[in-house]
């Protein structure tokens, strides 16, 4: 049978009845799709979140395969696929420890990581800072889908903890929102870790249990160090902190004052060394995890690796979103400092206001309170004229105490 070239430079024979170069193309189209994606992988911020979030589809069916949702065969084929189209049409990853043109090749010819070979930098090396920025570009873009899912599982779980009407519930429902939306995430990304693994080892029964294991501290840990990264400065648990610290109201508005006053430059900088204190340690601790539950060695030359790149890769992004979040913290605090303000300068004038009307009513108030006044007074004399009577001063049985009951009554109540 005639044999026709697909645009990916495989080829395709011809079956029966595809007697026709056009019959044999609309075949090969119908069975083998993927030959005509000509695509050519990209590096940048939306090809690697876009290979972020292809890959956590394809972890989520690996997850799947251990609930009975999918047969672990189809769940395997299908993540092999997906990263032979991420490998061909997609993603391009900026490498970090290969030829020259690596972060850590660009870096060692510029003299900023080690000593070429010769001892001496590189006169015509490519940029080694630039290269870094690069990779530090795409890892900030593989981390985006997670971190908007950890964003909205907060934003849900603060929601319903508010319902509790403690300041405290909105910052533990946001925690466990968080961490909530992360354990799909880790549970396939520990089991793709498997896969991969057993590709030296052996293919094995993927270990779900296991995976589970260190999804759930992995979850959490990422939950709260995004919270107090980012979450912090969007203003999660905030009142939360501030009740199990015991602050006063006097004492977190005095906070917030000095947070809106705070130079923008300090503001960004607090926030650029909380991220990458917080963020790069949390991210080591998950890579641990990753290695454990995939019988992968946790000390050796190749684990001294991973977590050199992880700790590297982990400290652009750490400190831009720590200093965004610094940043919107400083926003935010001033804001609320205003609306304060605003509601106080509001309260102010309606006090005055309400003075002034009160000082304008005085003489209506005065003229009304001695109109009542010798009301009064006319009633005590008549009072006074009526108990002076003799007939009323003798009244000591019963039949004229009564008429005297009346009678003074009747002077009371006009």
């Amino acid at each position: 049978m005639p044999q026709i070239r697909l645009p990916d430079g495989s080829y395709y024979e011809a079956r029966d009845g595809e007697d026709t170069p056009e019959k044999a193309k609309a075949g090969a189209m119908r069975r083998f799709p993927e030959a005509f994606d000509t695509s050519k992988p990209e590096e940048g911020f939306a090809a690697s979140a876009k290979a972020s979030l292809m890959r956590t589809g394809a972890g989520l069916g690996l997850a799947g395969s251990g609930l009975g949702v999918i047969d672990e065969q189809t769940a395997r084929a299908a993540n092999a696929a997906t990263e032979e189209q991420i490998r061909k049409h997609v993603y391009k990853p900026v490498e970090y420890e290969g030829g020259d043109d690596s972060v850590k090749g660009a870096l060692a010819k510029y003299g900023w990581w080690n000593a070429t070979p010769e001892g001496q930098p590189g006169a015509d090396a490519p940029g080694g800072g630039v290269q870094l920025l690069k990779f530090w570009r795409d890892q900030l873009g593989a981390m985006a889908p997670q971190a908007a899912g950890t964003m909205a599982g907060a934003w849900g779980g603060a929601a319903l903890g508010a319902m509790t009407g403690n300041p405290v519930g909105a910052g533990v429902g946001a925690l466990l929102g968080g961490a909530a939306a992360n354990i799909p995430f880790f549970q396939g990304s520990n089991l793709q870790a498997q896969v991969e693994q057993q590709k030296t080892t052996g293919e094995a029964p993927l270990e779900h249990g296991r995976a589970l294991a260190a999804a759930i501290p992995q979850s959490m840990s990422e939950s709260v160090q995004q919270l107090f990264v980012l979450g912090r400065g969007l203003g999660f648990g905030k009142k939360a902190l501030d009740a199990l610290a015991g602050r006063t109201a006097a004492e977190q508005t005095a906070a917030m004052v000095a947070k809106a006053n705070e130079n923008l430059a300090k503001a960004v900088g607090k926030g650029v060394v909380r991220g990458v204190a917080t963020e790069v340690p949390v991210e080591l601790s998950q890579q641990v995890l990753e290695r454990w539950q995939s019988r992968q060695d946790l000390l050796g030359p190749d684990a001294m690796k991973d977590y050199e790149q992880t700790a590297v890769g982990t400290l652009g992004p750490a400190a831009l979103l720590g200093g965004v979040g610094g940043a919107h913290g400083r926003y935010s605090a001033g804001r609320e400092r205003d609306e304060s303000e605003q509601k106080t300068a509001l309260e102010d004038r309606k006090a005055k206001q309400a003075e002034a009307d009160a000082l304008r009513r005085a003489p209506e108030t005065i003229a009304a309170t001695q109109t009542e006044l010798e009301k009064l007074n006319q009633r005590y004399e008549a009072l006074q004229r009526v108990l002076a009577r003799p007939d009323i001063k003798g009244a000591d049985n019963k039949g004229k105490r009564g008429a005297v009951s009346k009678e003074v009554n009747s002077v009371v109540t006009q």
